[in-house]
């Protein structure tokens, strides 16, 4: 039973030396043919396509870069430059309104407002901040705070009137004071 058992692991063994040894094989069991634009990979034996080349088909077809782009550091792909946002298999000017400034394009338009300015169609426009009011740092809302010690009253902050024997309690929300 043990030498069986010890045939059957030796004839597993060869078939993977022999396997790994000739790389892929094609369908009737032959090693696949390293095409043209391509190189053997440095882990085993097994072939991959040179840089500027993508794998297709079992063959290596040269990528096609489209202005304003380059070679990704695979060399496996192509990306954008900055400035420009991949659509529809080319890349196209990112306009960057004014009082904005580019961002990472790649999950996003492309540009973000400054800060003290709020998009809004496309464009960024100044946040209004009333007297004794400060930006925030919020996407959603107004853009701006009060100050301690002063409440939002519509679109202004008016100061907090503690009542004697009260504290102010840091709060923008409630009366400002316990």
């Amino acid at each position: 039973m043990s030498t069986n058992r010890n045939k059957k692991a030796t004839i597993l063994i060869a078939s993977c030396v022999i396997f790994f040894s000739n790389g892929l094989l094609s369908q009737d069991n032959q090693p696949l043919k390293k095409p043209p634009n391509s190189h053997t990979s440095e882990y085993s034996d097994y072939w991959k396509c040179n840089r500027g080349f993508s794998k297709s088909n079992n063959k290596c077809t040269a990528i096609t870069i489209p202005d304003n782009a380059y070679l990704d550091s695979n060399g496996q792909n192509w990306l954008c430059q900055r400035g420009y946002k991949k659509e529809k298999g080319l890349c196209k000017p990112i306009n960057v309104p004014e009082n904005a400034y580019l961002i990472e394009a790649k999950y996003s338009k492309g540009w973000k407002c400054n800060r003290g300015y709020r998009e809004d169609k496309n464009q960024c426009h100044k946040i209004d901040v009333p007297a004794y009011g400060m930006l925030d740092n919020y996407s959603s809302g107004l853009g701006w705070i009060c100050e301690p010690g002063y409440k939002k009253v519509e679109s202004n902050c008016l100061a907090i009137v503690r009542p004697a024997n009260s504290y102010a309690t840091d709060s923008r929300y409630d009366k400002g004071w316990d």
